[in-house]
């Protein structure tokens, strides 16, 4: 049965010092969209919900120029199918011609962005692993043109994957993630001391 609903939660994004962000599949225009709201309900990753009075923002942010403004994120109690999960994620994949999310590096500075590229990319995952890096943090690494890149995930999802364990083969991720996923949402995170950083938001 279809679903009358056009916006799906794929994850949420905080960073500290900034509003909560949530991250947003809009299937009717096949785009990704991150959203400041004044409240939300208690949303799931991977459900449809609601954006009430959504809006561009007052001034608009280079280095976010996908950022939406909404009164509220409201859940709904339909969840999206994974295949149409996949279906999404496929027709949206970055192109590896590029670097993940345009710009090579970790961390961009500030002033770089023009507000022409988007602060969202779906990642196509060849070869994942999971690993730790600097700070301890947990890096997803993965295979990207000839090279191998790497990117922290949020907090959120390492808690996801059991605390961030080391992941190198299959069974590791189906113990952690139930399969291998096979996309990932980066973005930008907000600007902090000049920077934006590159994070993994979500595992498909």
């Amino acid at each position: 049965m279809s679903t009358p609903f056009r916006h799906v939660l794929l994850g949420t994004l905080d960073v500290p010092g900034h509003e909560r962000e949530f991250i947003i599949l809009d299937r009717a225009e096949l785009r990704l969209i991150r959203v400041i709201a004044q409240r939300s309900g208690e949303l799931t990753n991977f459900g449809y919900v609601v954006l009430e009075h959504e809006h561009a923002p007052d001034e608009a942010d280079p280095a976010r120029p996908d950022l939406r403004i909404a009164a509220e994120v409201s859940p709904t109690e339909q969840v999206a199918k994974r295949r149409h999960l996949v279906s999404w994620l496929e027709r949206l994949s970055a192109s590896e011609r590029l670097a993940p999310l345009g710009h090579p590096g970790p961390s961009v500075p500030y002033a770089r962005f023009d507000g022409t590229r988007p602060s969202l990319a779906v990642v196509a995952l060849r070869d994942p692993t999971l690993g730790r890096g600097r700070n301890d943090e947990a890096v997803l690494e993965f295979s990207w043109g000839s090279l191998r890149q790497l990117m922290p995930v949020t907090k959120e999802l390492e808690a996801r994957l059991g605390g961030g364990p080391t992941i190198t083969h299959r069974k590791g991720w189906q113990h952690a993630f139930g399969r291998v996923p096979r996309f990932a949402l980066a973005a930008y995170t907000p600007p902090d001391h000049g920077y934006c950083r590159k994070l993994i938001v979500t595992l498909v």
